[in-house]
């Protein structure tokens, strides 16, 4: 007997609400049938939809019931082929829109638990941050609203989550959809008060990017993001970025090629020419952009001919930030070229001081430790 016919079921169904004492009996339903199918996943978001008031224990419930069947239950099992992310797709969004938080948290736990996602949910959970920064009004503000243009902690720990999980061949730069999600949201910030925990992490995602199509990486995507926590953000670039070797590059593109293989999407991978596009493009970024290539040239980085933009003024108060408390803490720093075959110490994370905010703190440990799972 599946969940949709169980008693606890029936009972929410017909009230149209869900109580935790029904979160505890569907939940002694699955252990008893020690599985749960597509029908049961379905059936649960089916519920969802049609129950306005839920107790708080229903949420994780869902979460934990629904990722376990597409991560545990579907074939290929621990991954996410583009038809099964197409299913959790039609069934938490309309025309790419979440309503719900949970449904949202539902979509980063199985980003967080599969070992390889098609890019179309990391960018459908980013599209969900660009909605709420644009419009102010989101299922993720829980209700409180905000003007047009601002970007909230709870977001910027969400992004955080996403990316850390979602490095799709093992290596520590977004891909260029990932980064152009990630653009769509930084170009919905209004240009005054921009936070600067947002401006680290946008920079720190960025320059994963420019650093990539220049030869350069880190050991992991979290290793890449967390200067953007530390209280002199990044002067520890040259510590945690190394010139990449040509043989981890061909690794890097089998990893890439197998991903492909089982998702059945290919993974974008030019960065080059992504970067070529944005650095040319004119806009209120172009200074911002400007600065975090002038930060990485004197850090000693070798940077790529797509990254030149010598007409493009750097933005003073991004260099500020860049730099940490207006101090230019790269200054003097060397770099070797990166054709020279360097390593980082392996403790680079280690250097990254607390950060102001906890929760994002707490997401940067969580991230290197969720790669550390998948390693």
């Amino acid at each position: 007997m599946g969940i949709r016919n169980t008693a606890a079921y029936v009972a929410a169904e017909r009230r149209g609400s869900i109580k935790d004492a029904d979160v505890l009996r569907l939940r002694r339903s699955v252990i008893e049938a020690c599985q749960i199918g597509a029908d049961d996943a379905a059936a649960l978001l089916d519920l969802h939809a049609n129950c306005s008031a839920q107790e708080p224990t229903w949420a994780s419930f869902l979460v934990e019931m629904v990722s376990e069947h597409i991560i545990s239950e579907a074939e290929p099992r621990g991954y996410l082929t583009v038809a099964n992310a197409q299913w959790l797709t039609d069934r938490i969004s309309a025309d790419g829109v979440i309503a719900t938080r949970a449904e949202f948290a539902l979509l980063v736990a199985t980003i967080e638990r599969a070992r390889w996602v098609p890019e179309s949910l990391v960018e459908l959970s980013l599209d969900q941050v660009c909605r709420a920064v644009q419009s102010g009004e989101s299922p993720l503000r829980d209700g409180e609203g905000r003007p047009p243009g601002r970007i909230t902690d709870a977001e910027i720990a969400d992004v955080f989550r996403v990316l850390c999980a979602a490095s799709a061949d093992g290596g520590a730069a977004l891909t260029p959809r990932e980064m152009a999600s990630l653009a769509a949201v930084d170009g919905g910030v209004a240009e005054i008060d921009r936070p600067v925990s947002w401006v680290l992490l946008f920079n720190a995602a960025l320059a994963s990017v420019v650093l990539a199509a220049s030869g350069y990486q880190a050991a992991t995507r979290a290793q890449a993001l967390a200067p953007a926590r530390s209280g002199r953000p990044f002067e520890d670039l040259a510590a945690i970025y190394d010139a990449e070797a040509p043989q981890d590059g061909m690794l890097r593109d089998l990893e890439r090629q197998r991903r492909s293989i089982v998702t059945h999407e290919e993974v974008s991978s030019d960065h080059a020419s992504w970067l070529a596009r944005r650095f040319t493009a004119a806009g209120a970024a172009r200074p911002r952009d400007a600065a975090l290539i002038q930060v990485l040239r004197e850090a000693g980085f070798s940077l790529h001919s797509c990254c030149d933009m010598p007409d493009a003024a750097p933005c003073a108060e991004t260099l500020r930030q860049l730099r940490g408390d207006g101090r230019d803490i790269l200054r003097g720093r060397s770099r070797p070229d990166r054709r020279e075959d360097t390593h980082a110490p392996a403790d680079a994370v280690e250097m990254v001081k607390p950060a102001t905010s906890p929760g994002l703190a707490d997401e940067v440990g969580d991230g290197i430790a969720h790669e550390n799972r998948l390693a």
